[in-house]
């Protein structure tokens, strides 16, 4: 019987060398996890702010386009009304035909025809 219980206290030590060693293990693992969550919640938390940033420079910058359309639809509803005025201004007819193809808002405002047969 002695022969039979001689190992058993080599084999409670490996078994408890062992439980310590998977308990270490584990409590790494945690560890690990645990930070690796914070990683990806500060991540997440500072994308949220660079999109919110980002967001809000693109409203503005939607917000000067809105003004700067404003502008030049009103530059080229003066410029179409004083067109007949202004026909003998190569350059004005060309702003005015650029406008309206570069800004297709405006274009949907036919200009008025410019009379270009007469002499300058």
């Amino acid at each position: 019987m002695k022969h039979t219980l001689d190992p058993l206290p080599q084999v409670m030590a490996s078994l408890q060398e062992n439980k310590s060693l998977y308990k270490k293990a584990f409590i790494r693992r945690c560890q690990n996890l645990r930070k690796a969550e914070n990683e990806v919640l500060f991540s997440t938390s500072n994308n949220t702010d660079a999109f919110h940033s980002l967001y809000s420079q693109v409203d503005i910058l939607g917000d000067q386009v809105d003004i700067l359309l404003s502008l030049i639809e009103k530059i080229y509803s003066i410029l179409n009304q004083q067109s007949p005025a202004l026909q003998q201004y190569f350059d004005v007819s060309e702003i005015l035909r650029s406008i309206a193809e570069e800004v297709p808002v405006i274009a949907c405002t036919p200009p008025v025809k410019l009379d270009t047969s007469s002499d300058v």
